[in-house]
């Protein structure tokens, strides 16, 4: 098992807040991701993830970065993330499984075509239609099975690079009122 360059500055900042903040983890989706494509190794990530968080389970574990044939097939077989995928939902340690995919959209296709995951991550950006499009292709098909599509279609993913601003964050969630779905049709993707 290795790690992603800034894994576990990013996890134990989110860590340190969990546990400093008061009901931190209340009204927060937790999501994090393996690179791994072993069941020992996405098990052993997910563990030290959990660990490090300070968390018992996460709402959404993705499987990250699919770009490759070989990376489905590793994924996918006897002894593969995916089994650890199923593994951590028996136990209770993931509610939602999702994957990512910023390359190809043929292998995430591919991936959704064999396994019900929950949502996709894709890249959504103006020069989408030129190459290897998600956005026709992906999301239309994520649609279709009723999975949640993040990029700039469902969800807004925010980085954080401190503690102060994950506080931040947390405040404009709790103290925000949802919008009126006329206003939010500007930002939705429409089909």
């Amino acid at each position: 098992m290795h790690s992603q360059p800034g894994y576990d500055f990013l996890l134990s900042y989110y860590g340190e807040a969990f546990a400093t903040m008061q009901n931190a983890r209340d009204g927060v989706l937790l999501a994090s991701k393996t690179h791994e494509r072993s069941r020992t190794g996405a098990l052993g990530l997910l563990g030290r993830s959990l660990k490090t968080l300070g968390v018992d389970h996460l709402d959404l574990w993705q499987m990250h970065d699919l770009r490759t044939e070989e990376d489905l097939e590793e994924m996918f077989a006897k002894g593969g993330a995916i089994e650890a995928a199923e593994e951590a939902k028996q136990a209770g340690k993931v509610r939602f499984v999702g994957l990512t995919g910023h390359h190809d959209p043929a292998i995430l296709m591919a991936a959704m075509d064999r396994y019900a995951f929950d949502c996709v991550l894709v890249p959504v950006n103006p020069a989408d239609p030129a190459r290897l499009p998600f956005i026709t292709t992906v999301i239309p098909a994520a649609r279709a099975r009723g999975m949640g599509v993040m990029g700039l279609a469902d969800t807004l993913i925010i980085g954080c690079s401190s503690p102060a601003e994950i506080a931040a964050n947390l405040h404009v969630v709790r103290t925000s009122r949802p919008r009126e779905p006329r206003a939010l049709s500007a930002f939705v993707l429409h089909d």
